[in-house]
């Protein structure tokens, strides 16, 4: 595995790039420098959050709050994820003084590399539930009386902030900054801990989701560093969250979505089957699309790596 984690960092251009900031933390400085911008980016979440949730504060109390951003409001808080990613990229402009490219937006087919990544998302959510439900773990509850068509659109474009707030964060920022310091390895570990971290308040949170997340993680890493940008795991970031809870009905990371097109729903067996109150994302069906996933982007022969090998 270590061999294609060190062929991907000689061709990557973001990584290359990354090596010219002016400022390269140490792993051990990174990890509390990251705790304090993700403070700071989380009161920015919450001062453009609240007031779309006052009405509701003020109504029936300060429990309100999660009541209504898990539920009618959710778009709110997908929303909210807009000022956490302009907080990261601030820091990393500002302060390491790295450029776009090292965070991942590269130009040129922008477009194409969007639309695979919500292309894989959505075949990897629908082949995740298509094992639960092949398992006896999840079954179809029936589809949407009346369709939320203008819910369903504006969910859809706060999972595309959400989505690209979280690939910003832990594979832009705190992948490509530790490995300027640490072997690869080492900042693919670091980054997917602490994304299944920040999913440990949760909802039916249990010790298999959180190493699904870990795995999810490491999946991520890799699509980022095989295609050497940030825009095709955002896209299927955002894919895989919106077909499963807006599409599909079943629960995101332990948020339940009220506007749904349809609804699949978890069978009597054991939550390892269909991933519990936690939704696919707890279950083994991920585990066995994530691997999957893994084994793909480092085995599937790669047409850039061979058409450079032609030309050299």
């Amino acid at each position: 595995m270590n061999r294609f984690l060190t062929a991907w960092k000689q061709r990557s251009a973001t990584l290359a790039e990354a090596r010219q900031a002016a400022f390269k933390p140490s792993v051990w400085l990174l990890v509390p420098i990251f705790l304090l911008v993700f403070l700071v980016a989380q009161l920015a979440s919450l001062i453009v959050a609240v007031p779309a949730v006052l009405p509701d504060v003020l109504q029936h109390g300060p429990e309100a709050i999660d009541q209504a951003l898990n539920g009618p409001k959710l778009w709110v808080s997908l929303f909210a994820t807009i000022p956490v990613t302009t907080v990261f990229i601030f820091y990393m402009k500002r302060i390491e003084r790295r450029s776009y490219l090292s965070m991942g937006f590269t130009r040129g087919g922008t477009a194409k590399r969007y639309l695979q990544g919500l292309g894989w998302g959505f075949a990897m959510c629908i082949a995740a539930l298509g094992i639960a439900w092949a398992l006896g773990g999840m079954r179809f509850e029936g589809f949407t009386g009346q369709i939320p068509w203008g819910m369903l659109l504006l969910l859809f474009v706060g999972f595309l902030f959400q989505g690209m707030s979280e690939e910003v964060v832990c594979r832009s920022f705190l992948m490509v900054s530790a490995a300027n310091r640490a072997p690869l390895w080492i900042a693919v570990a670091l980054n997917s801990l602490i994304f299944a971290a920040m999913h440990l308040a949760n909802s039916g949170v249990t010790f298999f989701s959180f190493a699904n997340l870990v795995l999810y993680g490491v999946f991520a890493s890799f699509y980022f560093l095989r295609t050497d940008n940030v825009w095709g795991i955002a896209a299927l970031h955002t894919a895989w969250n919106f077909t499963q809870g807006s599409v599909l009905g079943v629960e995101v990371s332990g948020h339940a979505i009220q506007d749904r097109l349809m609804h699949f729903g978890a069978t009597d067996t054991p939550d390892v089957l269909s991933g519990g109150k936690f939704g696919l994302e707890g279950g083994v069906a991920t585990t066995i699309v994530y691997l999957a996933g893994i084994l793909i982007l480092v085995f599937w022969p790669d047409r850039q790596q061979q058409a450079e090998k032609k030309d050299s």
